[in-house]
């Protein structure tokens, strides 16, 4: 079957075929659910992502060097590479750089969708400071010196939180709140509305 390839015709084989079934294992196991990167946490630390200053431009590299760059740049480095050596007849150097080039067009395009997908991505976790300024709905009483619960609609999703008054005087249930402050705990700072 490979009687009339060369050395170099047979390494670029074996790089297609290990960039393929590298390929196909992955898509497999993203298929059942058992492809995808896995977060988990040990407990050890304790951080918020504002503690560290973070910057997309810092872990291109990192982009560029995943599993499915790699597989990617084999995959297309031995299927170029042997096509310019077996169709074209071209000499080793201009056959390397080519499969080269090949392969880190197609790491770059690998990289640019999966860029592209995890901006599609949202985390679904509600940030409360985005209630500042808008109205809720007095759930609980709210006593003068203690805390009672509010209802507000925040990013779309209607939630109870506890809340105080910021002038010391009781709101009761029903009455409508703006949201002026948030504290310790998720508690929100509120002023009757006018």
């Amino acid at each position: 079957m490979f009687e009339g390839f060369s050395s170099l015709d047979k390494f670029f084989v074996v790089c297609a075929v290990a960039g393929g079934a590298f390929l196909i294992i992955r898509l497999v196991l993203q298929f059942f659910g058992m492809g995808a990167e896995h977060d988990f946490d040990t407990g050890a630390i304790d951080s918020h992502p504002g503690d560290i200053p973070q910057h997309d431009a810092a872990d291109v590299g990192f982009k560029l060097l995943s599993l499915q760059g790699l597989t990617a740049f084999f995959l297309m480095f031995g299927l170029v590479g042997l096509a310019l050596s077996r169709q074209t007849k071209a000499g080793s150097l201009v056959t390397m750089v080519g499969a080269t080039a090949a392969g880190l067009v197609m790491m770059l395009v690998m990289a640019k969708i999966f860029t592209s997908m995890k901006r599609l991505q949202a985390s679904g976790n509600i940030d409360v400071k985005n209630a500042l300024g808008t109205t809720g709905t007095v759930y609980a009483d709210i006593p003068a010196d203690g805390t009672g619960q509010i209802q507000i609609c925040i990013q779309g999703r209607l939630r109870i939180y506890d809340a105080k008054t910021k002038d010391s005087t009781p709101i009761k249930t029903g009455m409508p709140v703006i949201i002026v402050d948030v504290i310790a705990n998720n508690t929100l700072v509120v002023k009757k509305s006018d």
